[in-house]
């Protein structure tokens, strides 16, 4: 496994030496696996690590596994941080508690100059995250799945390691973790998906886990190369000539109507919409968007306004 994370790091250059790196660190098996694995290859790489243990007061043994958490740390050498979030009541209150852990993460490494964020997701993960996003009905860049480097600094050096890699190196080496109960949860999709769905088609494929994983490198690979060629060309203002849209290769329209719907609108288009968008640029009338905003198309003119509260009109022919 450690041979593993070694060249995830190199291949895709999530450090290069000498960074001082923040590990988040929950207690559970797959963060503490990545504690000690970059605990081990710290030396070599010159490294400086800090960790970091977050409390999301959601449940009675949070504070005993950031304890955890310290004594790993202290028992290293290595400099632990305690944060606490408080998690809003919101719809889902995974993301929110997804979204509040990020925000005191990185706010602590801006305070602390950490150069990386390291985070414990892992080749399973990612198989599970575009699993999931493919039932949800995502596009192409949606199966780009998890970064294993974004561009806040937080990476991810177990990406290509198996959840299996990590119990075997677990008990090889008598780490210590928790396990999180929520993650046997059957409420949550992804644990259906686990017990349910992903022991099915594994039985048709052995390596889908694997092939899944390189479906999200391939896509994330041409999302990067279609943003670029996307940022040269979305347009500014709420007029546009509709030649615009048609001087753009097909394949890219609807991803260029959203993008410059979110620029002037601030509102975010599911694929329903978008298809609907091309609609109105092809065969002209109008279309109600969220946020109370109309796109039309009056002749050769595509037009972003706020809705009259007048009904949708249908596309000519």
């Amino acid at each position: 496994m450690l041979a593993k994370v070694r060249r995830t790091i190199r291949a895709r250059r999530l450090l290069f030496g000498g960074e001082r790196v923040l590990v988040a660190c929950s207690g559970g098996p797959d963060s503490m696996a990545l504690l000690d694995v970059l605990a081990r290859l710290a030396p070599e790489l010159s490294l400086e690590l800090g960790v970091a243990s977050v409390d999301h007061g959601l449940r009675p043994e949070a504070a005993e596994e950031v304890a955890l958490v310290r004594e790993e740390a202290e028992r290293r050498g290595l400099r632990f941080h305690a944060l606490k979030v408080e998690v809003a009541g919101e719809a889902s209150l995974q993301a929110a508690a997804r979204a509040a852990r990020y925000e005191a993460l990185l706010a602590l490494a801006r305070a602390e100059r950490y150069d990386r964020v390291a985070v414990g997701h892992h080749l399973d993960d990612q198989a599970e995250t575009v699993l999931q996003r493919l039932l949800r009905g995502t596009g192409l860049f949606g199966l780009a799945g998890i970064a294993p480097l974004r561009d806040d600094g937080v990476i991810r050096p177990l990406i290509e390691v198996g959840r299996d890699e990590i119990e075997a190196h677990l008990a090889r080496t008598g780490q210590r973790f928790v396990r999180d109960p929520s993650n046997e949860d059957a409420r949550h999709t992804r644990v259906r998906l686990r017990k349910a769905v992903l022991p099915v088609l594994e039985a048709e494929d052995p390596r889908i886990r694997a092939h899944l994983a390189a479906l999200a490198d391939e896509a994330r690979a041409l999302r990067a190369y279609l943003e670029a060629e996307l940022a040269l060309r979305v347009p500014k203002g709420r007029a546009i000539p509709r030649e615009v849209v048609e001087a753009c290769p097909t394949p890219l329209r609807a991803e260029l109507l959203a993008r410059w719907m979110h620029d002037e609108l601030g509102i975010a288009l599911g694929r329903e919409h978008r298809e609907e968008a091309l609609v109105v640029v092809e065969r002209g009338g109008a279309q109600r968007l969220p946020g109370g905003f109309t796109f039309t198309r009056e002749g050769e003119l595509l037009r972003l306004e706020r809705s009259t509260g007048r009904g949708r009109s249908d596309p000519e022919g």
